[in-house]
């Protein structure tokens, strides 16, 4: 559990850095300039989508390049995106509580101090700690109340040393 504890710690890292750039990239921001994820369409098993969110897989631009730092880390990585008028406090709190439900363990929950990210969660699986999954609740830049979540699950390959 000690190199999941690690690797938490570093995807927080990455996750603020993440976020940092999405919430600074406008709409100008083009996939064609960076690489960004593709976004799939159907669910992730045990991960539910937000009630009353509406998939999308069409390329978002600024939304695609909040996952860029991830494929550094997992070049598995699927990604979903899901767009709702709700409160991002809101959105958190519910998958806060979803996740635990369906199997997930809060980064949180196995770390001693708590995760510096604002607007992203971070869970493994109980039973396979290497399978991780995040959460990003973004604000969209041109409609006020509208929050894109961004969804990613992948497994990290830890080697004991």
């Amino acid at each position: 559990m000690t190199l999941v504890k690690s690797a938490v710690w570093a995807l927080a890292l990455v996750a603020l850095v993440a976020l940092v750039a999405a919430s600074g990239c406008c709409c100008c921001c083009s996939s064609d300039v960076l690489p960004t994820a593709t976004f799939t369409a159907g669910d992730f098993p045990h991960v539910p989508p937000y009630p009353g969110a509406e998939q999308r897989t069409a390329d978002s631009g600024a939304y695609g390049l909040a996952t860029l730092p991830f494929q550094l880390l997992a070049e598995d990585a699927e990604w979903k995106q899901y767009v709702v008028q709700e409160d991002s406090e809101t959105i958190i709190d519910w998958y806060n509580d979803q996740m635990t439900n369906e199997g997930w363990i809060s980064a949180t929950d196995m770390t001693e101090e708590p995760l510096p990210v604002q607007g992203g969660l971070f869970f493994a699986r109980v039973d396979d700690p290497q399978e991780m999954a995040v959460i990003m609740v973004l604000p969209d830049s041109q409609e006020e109340g509208t929050q894109h979540i961004l969804i990613g699950r992948f497994r990290l390959q830890l080697e004991e040393q």
